[in-house]
């Protein structure tokens, strides 16, 4: 299951994901802007306001959750200030199951 809190910056995101996290036994928090941080280190060189804007962003956060789901990290909370009108519908990837050959979990 994910659970997926979405919402402008500073409006309690983090907190309510750790306390549901506390609350839901076996829940993780996958907080998806450290693969922001990563990539805002990795690609500093190039001009970008927002590691929101970068497509790798987009791909890694649904392959992250779906590895994460595959591993038996069944329960993820991920606090995303996301906004959709700027990525489409790639982040919508998080609420399908990975597609995973048969015999692998």
């Amino acid at each position: 299951m994910i659970v997926w809190l979405n919402g402008t910056f500073g409006v309690g995101k983090s907190a309510t994901a750790a306390e549901l996290a506390r609350i839901m036994p076996g829940s993780r928090v996958f907080d998806a802007e450290i693969v922001g941080y990563m990539l805002m280190t990795m690609l500093q060189d190039l001009a970008f306001s927002d590691f929101q804007d970068l497509p790798p962003w987009r791909a890694l956060v649904p392959v992250v959750t779906a590895d994460l789901q595959s591993s038996g990290f069944d329960v993820q909370i991920l606090p995303v200030p996301y906004e959709f009108q700027r990525g489409g519908n790639e982040m919508m990837r998080i609420s399908r199951p990975a597609a995973r050959p048969s015999g692998m979990r």
